[in-house]
């Protein structure tokens, strides 16, 4: 393996870990069930170690926002 296939490797790994990461937050039924662009937002608390650089360890607000229409 060259050296450009272990940064790609190392960027993938860890974007995965970020993402399993908030994922592991979001609720099991979601109300997005229509096509489109939806936001999801979340806010977490002030003592949460994501703030640091580390991994979420407080139970954040979730918001789910959706995009309007356009004609």
């Amino acid at each position: 393996m060259n050296r450009k296939e272990r940064r790609i490797r190392n960027i993938m790994t860890r974007e995965t870990k970020y993402v399993k990461g908030y994922m592991e937050h979001l609720p099991g039924s979601t109300d997005i069930k229509a096509p489109g662009v939806h936001h999801i937002v979340m806010y977490h608390d002030t003592w949460c170690n994501i703030y640091r650089g580390g991994t979420c360890n407080c139970e954040p607000d979730i918001k789910c926002f959706t995009e309007p229409k356009r004609s």
